[in-house]
């Protein structure tokens, strides 16, 4: 069962749940609880942090995803007035009434979906950077990309940035982006959500310490930590992994990372850049 058909019925009941949407009577029908979104980029957790909810609240991860990824491209190209994203994402919270919004995607529409939704919370899950490059990698070789992603990749990994260096042949022989696309990714999403939420409405959550942080998650949103859902707090691991990373120069993936990641590591990683070695050449402890 995929994750739309399990909170969505499908056929004449997701039609009627979607004209209920669309009049706004879900509103009166079911109140809302809290209304949250994550914000992470993909491969740190938002399927963890979207299921640890489902149990007992409306959640899904990248609901209506097709129209969702269009949405986001027509506002990062902008081809939508800043006036008409709002009304859009109104449109699209009437037709879901989702408490808990999980997807990659809310980090590139976190300004509007702000202004939009004021009162919301947001949960922005992080991965130190070569470890979530090499996931996402990992995720890229295993999986393919439907073509209605293709507009939005190119925004968000902004291709006419990046070419191939010598260091990145292992990465141009698997058909992957040159390692400073990766890293440069991972900076514009985080600082994006860092810099445009208040920092009462954003929880920030390693991927790692997900399943120990319940009760910062239920307190965060205000619910009850007892209706989480912690046997769902680790979801979505690899099912082949291919070290990519590793057969990188380890002082070209450092400096790399330092380059275009190095600033907001003293944000969300400051122990890890502490023990940054002096001598070049030598991995991190």
């Amino acid at each position: 069962m995929n994750q739309r058909s399990r909170i969505l019925p499908a056929g004449t009941g997701w039609r009627i749940r979607e004209t209920l949407g669309q009049l706004r009577l879900l509103e009166t029908l079911r109140p809302r609880r809290f209304q949250a979104y994550g914000c992470g980029a993909a491969k740190t957790g938002t399927h963890s942090i979207c299921n640890i909810f489902r149990r007992r609240y409306r959640a899904a991860h990248e609901i209506d995803i097709k129209r969702t990824v269009e949405l986001a491209t027509a506002y990062l190209e902008g081809s939508i007035p800043d006036r008409e994203i709002g009304p859009l994402l109104r449109r699209r919270d009437w037709r879901y009434w989702l408490e808990m919004d999980s997807s990659l995607l809310n980090g590139f529409l976190i300004a509007p979906l702000i202004r939009t939704f004021p009162n919301a919370r947001f949960i922005l899950t992080v991965r130190d950077p070569m470890s979530w490059a090499d996931s996402l990698m990992n995720h890229e070789i295993n999986r393919g990309r439907p073509e209605y992603w293709f507009r939005f990749d190119d925004l968000v990994w902004e291709v006419e940035r990046f070419g191939y260096t010598p260091h990145d042949s292992v990465l141009e022989a698997r058909g992957i982006r040159p390692l400073a696309a990766y890293f440069n990714l991972w900076a514009r999403q985080n600082r994006e959500v860092l810099n445009s939420t208040p920092r009462d409405q954003l929880l920030i959550l390693r991927t790692e310490d997900i399943p120990n942080r319940l009760a910062d998650i239920a307190a965060h949103v205000g619910v009850p930590v007892d209706t989480l859902d912690a046997m769902s707090a680790s979801s979505y691991a690899a099912p082949q992994k291919h070290a990519l990373l590793a057969k990188l120069d380890p002082d070209y993936v450092r400096e790399t990372e330092e380059v275009y990641c190095g600033e907001l590591m003293k944000v969300l990683f400051p122990e890890r850049r502490s023990k940054r070695p002096d001598k070049r050449g030598e991995r991190e402890a």
